[in-house]
């Protein structure tokens, strides 16, 4: 999977919001790029422990198999729209399907989402490549509306720990502690469970 547009940080933290969470004074040193990677780096944080697109992005997917049988789940929920499909021959030559043509059901509803392809999507078609022989281009994620106040919350608490008490996540003494405190909760009712 590779992010073709990863959207933007501002539908999930502003630079502002971020300031006033950590409570920081705008005659503060840190500069507003630096605050801005903070919330970049907890939001990428949060979607790497989560596995959930948090701004709407559309990202590149690619799978080694073109079977109609399977229903193929795309990585980083919530699953908003498939944008297109390429189906690779044995030959190298790269055709995008007619989604009307090919795309029985999306399921935006399961975590991940899926993509069930009709019976005879790929007939006619040579036989695939055996690497990559179908992608996706699609769009996920949340809008600054929809986006569940526990990962905004997530990102914010992860942000305004680097900004303020500095980078690392853990402390080690007397024993071990994970860092922010309470960060794990918040991020646990949103984890993937991996089907097999």
């Amino acid at each position: 999977m590779s992010v073709v547009d990863a959207g933007t940080d501002d539908d999930v933290l502003t630079v502002a919001q971020l300031k006033e969470r950590a409570r920081i004074l705008d005659g503060d040193a840190d500069s507003d790029a630096l605050v801005q990677s903070y919330i970049t780096a907890a939001r990428l944080q949060v979607e790497r422990d989560t596995g959930f697109a948090l701004p709407k992005q559309t990202l590149a997917v690619s799978f080694d198999q073109a079977v109609v049988s399977l229903p193929y789940r795309i990585p980083m929920p919530p699953l908003q729209d498939v944008t297109s499909v390429i189906y690779t021959d044995s030959a190298g030559n790269a055709t995008d399907l007619d989604l009307n043509l090919v795309i029985a059901q999306i399921d935006r509803v399961s975590r991940p989402g899926r993509v069930i392809f009709t019976a005879d999507a790929f007939a006619g078609l040579a036989p695939p490549v055996s690497v990559q022989a179908l992608g996706f281009v699609v769009t996920a994620g949340f809008t600054a509306a929809t986006m569940p106040e526990a990962l905004r919350f997530a990102v914010g608490l992860l942000a305004s720990h680097y900004l303020t008490a500095g980078r690392d996540r853990t402390v080690i003494g007397t024993s071990v502690l994970p860092m922010p405190a309470g960060y794990d909760e918040v991020i646990d009712a949103y984890k993937l469970q991996v089907l097999v």
